[in-house]
């Protein structure tokens, strides 16, 4: 996938999760300046947002090593806009557990727009 390509995808989900009114820079960022698969820092006053995709083709996750899929984690990272309070801190014993919710619903979201398919 190119930075092109994440960019329209970005702005096409924008638009799905009712996020048009928010200024998000996406990214691919290497391995070694992320350690996951995707960041996100963003200010909620401005409504703006500085997205990291990991560049790489596997990825890390709580399930082992899977391929590696740019859309998913990018609507993860939105999905943080949304909910902009909730898994913020790591040291809350829930913080796992809304990460988890998070990315299963990026999953169902991503795989609804495929036609169920991954």
């Amino acid at each position: 996938m190119t930075h092109k390509q994440l960019t329209a995808l970005c702005a096409e989900w924008q638009g799905r999760l009712r996020l048009r009114d928010w200024d998000v820079a996406v990214e691919f960022t290497p391995r070694h300046r992320i350690d996951c698969d995707g960041l996100t820092s963003y200010n909620t006053y401005l409504k703006t947002a500085d997205i990291s995709i990991c560049s790489e083709s596997t990825a890390k996750s709580g399930y082992g090593y899977q391929l590696h899929d740019p859309e998913q984690v990018l609507v993860h990272e939105l999905l943080h806009l949304q909910f902009p309070t909730l898994g913020t801190d790591k040291t809350d014993p829930s913080y796992v557990i809304i990460e988890q919710g998070i990315d299963l619903t990026a999953w169902a979201l991503v795989r609804a727009k495929r036609g169920g398919k991954k």
